[in-house]
């Protein structure tokens, strides 16, 4: 999923992930462009608990039920 289509969806948010220590954290995303595929944002990203170099992201899913949003 593109965050194109993450925004049209009302989501505005990811949720990272780390694959080692199981740290999250929600990140706002509007300020990158629409073309950048959520899943690619975490192999950007390194934990901030951990230091691990990759992390695992997705749509902030809990955003759109706050909403009453259907995925």
């Amino acid at each position: 999923m593109t965050l194109s289509k993450m925004r049209a969806s009302g989501i505005h948010t990811v949720e990272r992930v780390c694959p080692q220590c199981g740290c999250h954290a929600i990140i706002h995303v509007d300020g990158l462009p629409g073309g950048v595929a959520v899943a690619e944002l975490g192999k950007g990203v390194c934990c901030v608990n951990c230091g691990a170099a990759e992390t695992h992201t997705q749509p902030n899913w809990r955003e759109c039920e706050s909403r009453n949003v259907t995925r």
